[in-house]
């Protein structure tokens, strides 16, 4: 069981990861992912192993695409072609 606390910490933790994807923020999302962190990727399942990769996968993301919308803890982003 998860106490309130525990519930908090997640919630907080989530949405500094979601401001730093706002923001482009590589450091701070480098500063919020564990070293072993493992990414299923929602479009075709890949699997990003370690913060390394996933850093340079939110690098090309954010080179190649604008953000537009991030929302709550359970986390939905949405990303468009740059050139939009």
């Amino acid at each position: 069981m998860v106490t309130a606390a525990t519930d908090l910490a997640i919630r907080l933790r989530r949405a500094a990861f979601n401001r730093a994807l706002a923001e482009a923020d590589l450091g701070a999302i480098g500063a919020i992912l564990a070293p072993t962190a493992i990414l299923v990727a929602g479009t075709d399942s890949a699997i990003l192993s370690g913060r390394k990769a996933q850093i340079a996968a939110w690098k090309r993301e954010f080179a190649a695409t604008t953000l537009a919308d991030i929302r709550g803890p359970s986390f939905a982003l949405c990303m468009l072609p740059r050139s939009l």
